[in-house]
């Protein structure tokens, strides 16, 4: 741009700032998305979740400026895990500085899959007792070698993406009892194929099943199997999405499910058997992919 006598408009220099431990002294804020300036009451809050039988180690580890020093100090905040499902909530003093870059990832030996640790990494102002969300940084599934970062990585809830695909430990109940499936508290499913068998006394008659999908106690889908099963005999009831009905093949009978048969805790894939004997023997497990819910 020109004025009227033909001379260039001067050029303003950039405002630029340079980060350093005397701006928050001074109480200079840095326009910019990735530093957190923190001055001993803000703080780090780690919450984790885990679903592996076997212990695992996750780490936090980072970049921290220090106001009094000026120096830029690595940092790592570590936290054993031992299966739970239910959220384990860790909380780090920073100190006064700059929080520059963090990342998270499981530390320890061992095979961990997508699914099996999810990590929320937050900013909190206090530590102990009350305490304010002030930003969340990091969230989402964590292994050996799939890490999460800040600044960089997006924010996931525990139920976005892929989930860890697992088989169910075989459920038997007491005998002249139906069974149910039903994900455990803090998990969430999608139900890939179940089977259920069923083995029937020698009390004569024949014994009709339903299986009946209820969520939160109120009965949904519902699915009588084809044919009755009598006494003395043993059938292996398949469900699988895509599944047409078959018939009795080596007594085995194929049944569809809905595609998308997620269950909450609260919901239950359960059996519901006219007929049944007190001697009759339900037992069954699953093929799930499957979420942890924070």
């Amino acid at each position: 741009m020109q004025d009227s006598g033909g001379a260039p408009a001067p050029v303003r220099p950039p405002n630029i700032i340079a980060l350093g431990p005397e701006l928050l002294i001074r109480g200079t804020v840095i326009p910019s998305f990735a530093q957190f300036a923190v001055q001993g009451e803000d703080n780090l809050r780690i919450v984790l979740a885990f679903t592996q039988s076997a212990s695992v180690v996750v780490a936090v580890q980072g970049r921290f400026l220090d106001a009094l020093s000026g120096k830029v100090l690595p940092f790592e905040f570590s936290i054993a895990l031992f299966g739970q499902t239910t959220p384990l909530t860790s909380d780090f003093a920073l100190g006064t500085g700059y929080l520059l870059n963090l990342t998270a990832f499981v530390s320890s030996a061992g095979a961990v899959q997508i699914g099996q640790v999810y990590a929320v990494v937050e900013m909190i102002r206090g530590l102990g007792g009350a305490t304010f969300l002030l930003a969340t940084l990091v969230g989402g599934y964590i292994t050996n070698g799939a890490t999460l970062g800040w600044p960089g990585s997006p924010i996931k809830t525990s139920i976005e993406g892929q989930g860890f695909l697992t088989t169910t430990a075989p459920n038997t109940p007491p005998a002249g009892s139906d069974i149910s499936l039903q994900a455990p508290s803090g998990i969430r499913w999608h139900i890939k194929a179940a089977v259920f068998v069923l083995t029937t006394s020698a009390v004569v008659g024949n014994r009709t099943i339903v299986f009946v999908v209820t969520r939160g106690g109120n009965s949904g889908f519902q699915m009588p199997a084809p044919v009755v099963q009598p006494a003395s005999t043993t059938t292996i009831y398949i469900l699988c999405p895509a599944a047409a009905f078959t018939g009795p093949v080596n007594q085995r009978e194929l049944m569809p499910l809905p595609p998308d048969l997620i269950m909450a805790p609260t919901d239950a894939l359960s059996t519901v058997t006219g007929g049944i004997d007190v001697a009759d023997q339900w037992t069954m497990h699953a093929d799930v992919e499957q979420w942890l819910v924070l």
